[in-house]
């Protein structure tokens, strides 16, 4: 969930990563796995509050807004968008 991701993000990791960690060149997260990997660390290193489905939307929240790696629905379950005509 995108939103829910974006929720998370900005109420536990933006202190320490604005948007400038995520547009660098050199980045250690090259796949949306490795995005996933990087969350579930860091989140272990804030003391682990995050389960597997806030961990998955944090990390939709930030291939989608950031890194546009392509992602397995396993992963990233494809957003519906309501139309609004």
């Amino acid at each position: 969930d995108f939103d829910r991701g974006q929720l998370l993000y900005q109420a536990r990791c933006v202190g320490c990563h604005d948007k400038s960690v995520h547009n660098r060149a050199a980045r250690k997260a090259v796949t949306v796995e490795a995005i996933r990997a990087q969350v579930k660390r860091w989140d272990g290193a804030m003391g682990g509050a995050w389960k597997d489905p806030e961990v998955d939307d944090v990390n939709t929240y930030l291939k989608e807004l950031y890194y546009k790696y392509p992602c397995p629905p396993a992963i990233c379950p494809d957003r519906k968008r309501i139309s609004t005509k």
